[in-house]
């Protein structure tokens, strides 16, 4: 097997394993999602766990742990409710960024505009395909 192979096979085991469930949703269209990795939104880094996203105001998404919460500034559509769909995150080495928020039923996501930290990660990779990917949790809404 070669390499191409074998990253495109540790991808895709990566992306089914990362596929979890959203715990809750609010009624105020915040969503709980599950995070089994480390990952970076802005200037802050969190570890793996339940983080709470939701959206303040059509421009500016908020990611919040059980310690400290962090703002990303988006584009966005019009729906400003997170209600289930997907969270995506861009891998560059062993780092990862969030990078887009899918809201059920919404043609296009709202797109996490790229940190300081990712714009140089991928500046670092750029000769480096093989070291960069994509990682998605998948949110459902329970009822």
């Amino acid at each position: 097997m070669n390499k191409s192979s074998i990253l495109k096979l540790s991808l895709f085991a990566a992306v089914l394993t990362l596929a979890s469930t959203l715990h809750a949703q609010a009624p105020d269209g915040r969503a709980k999602i599950k995070v089994p990795f480390a990952f970076e939104v802005g200037p802050a880094h969190f570890a793996p766990g339940v983080y709470t996203v939701s959206m303040l105001n059509g421009s500016t998404l908020y990611v919040r742990g059980t310690e400290y919460g962090a703002f990303a500034p988006i584009k966005s559509g019009d729906n400003s409710a997170i209600t289930g769909g997907k969270v995506v995150f861009h891998r560059v080495g062993g780092q990862y960024f969030l990078s887009e928020v899918w809201s059920d039923g919404t043609k296009e996501p709202m797109v996490v505009f790229p940190s300081r930290a990712e714009k140089e990660a991928l500046e670092l990779a750029a000769n480096h395909p093989a070291i960069q990917g994509t990682e998605v949790i998948l949110a459902q809404a329970t009822r």
